[in-house]
């Protein structure tokens, strides 16, 4: 039996924060969204370290329910173990219910949503889409690939695999209050760092390494969370639960827009390679890219020609400077192991990220 079929000015991939921000406003232009996320709850499992700079509320009004609280500065444990505090204001979310509150915004602007339905190929110039246990062929004016580090749609288009980091978190029960967001650097996480952001009574916990450096990310995980039970940070006993994922850290694909389609967020490397933060980039990305694909369904021909050059503009020199920073870390690793110097130089808290050139 043939898939039915569904057609629309644009069908956006994937319900995260920059999908859903290019559902809404590709709606709030008038065009008719269909946004398809392959979970059947939106948002979850989490994975995300959850900690977004203030910014990220400057891009796009963050739901109050959505914010665990906020930060005003950064601690960071250098490998000698000499600690640094820097002034970062910024929030760490429930990133749940940011996302759910997002497609919220999206579906009151008119977009429709599937959930449980991925994109599974193309075909014909439909994208064939696998919902409720039927196969569906969506003809749409604009594909737009919100679907994450191992995105289907930005392999359409002719990119590579990413280069990636692994990561993984665990939620635990705080011994005290903490106001501080701290992360860690030293040979346990090689090519990466640990983290705690504190959310109320719980905080996230969680180290990223890069593969093929020496110790796993469970390895570093586990690590971090014997050092932070040991200083008496965190309560002893059994996180309330470990979820994990890949991070992005090759910055932008070498291609975020072929032909009808556009990609945003982690789809398009848009993923701050050294610090692995995603969420404030893929807004960017999402509300640019919802409303060129608007106009481009409604016949402007040049309209996604411009997505490029003006995210090139916007995130550019951020990213660029963070792929070099990543690279120089690399080698630092590849060659004895982070050192306060080789940190100092790459992790954008300090001066010296900065003062480089490039």
């Amino acid at each position: 039996m043939s898939a039915r079929r569904h057609e629309v000015d644009v069908l956006v991939v994937g319900a995260g924060p920059g999908g859903a921000a290019a559902a809404r406003e590709a709606a709030r232009a008038g065009a008719r969204v269909l946004l398809v996320e392959r979970r059947r709850r939106v948002g979850a499992p989490v994975r995300c370290a959850e900690h977004v700079p203030l910014a990220a509320a400057g891009v796009m009004e963050l739901p109050p329910g959505a914010v665990a609280g906020r930060v005003a500065r950064l601690v960071t444990h250098l490998p000698s173990g000499a600690v640094e505090v820097t002034r970062a204001p910024g929030y760490v979310l429930h990133r749940d219910r940011l996302d759910r509150a997002l497609v919220r915004r999206a579906v009151a602007a008119g977009a429709v949503v599937w959930t449980g339905a991925r994109a599974v190929g193309r075909e014909g110039g439909d994208v064939l889409v696998a919902v409720g246990g039927a196969a569906v062929r969506v003809r749409a004016a604009v594909v737009i690939g919100a679907d994450g580090p191992t995105s289907a749609v930005a392999r359409w288009i002719g990119n590579p695999p990413q280069p990636r980091a692994a990561g993984v978190q665990a939620v635990v029960r705080l011994a005290r209050p903490a106001a501080d967001a701290e992360v860690f650097f030293g040979p346990r996480w090689p090519g990466g760092y640990g983290w705690l952001f504190p959310k109320g009574e719980v905080a996230n916990a969680g180290a990223a390494v890069e593969p093929g450096l020496g110790t796993g990310p469970r390895e570093g995980l586990e690590a971090l969370l014997a050092l932070l039970t040991a200083r008496g940070a965190v309560r002893a006993g059994a996180p309330v639960c470990r979820t994990g994922g890949w991070i992005p850290v090759g910055g932008p694909r070498p291609r975020v827009q072929g032909g009808n389609v556009v990609l945003v967020g982690d789809a398009a490397g848009h993923t701050h390679p050294v610090t692995g933060a995603g969420i404030h980039h893929a807004l960017v990305g999402g509300i640019l890219a919802g409303r060129l694909a608007a106009r481009a369904a409604g016949g402007d021909a040049r309209a996604l020609g411009e997505y490029a050059p003006a995210l090139a503009e916007r995130l550019g020199p951020t990213l660029v400077r963070a792929v070099r920073r990543r690279a120089l870390y690399r080698e630092g690793c590849r060659s004895g192991g982070p050192h306060d110097d080789l940190v100092r130089r790459t992790w954008a808290a300090f001066g010296e990220y900065y003062r480089q050139g490039g």
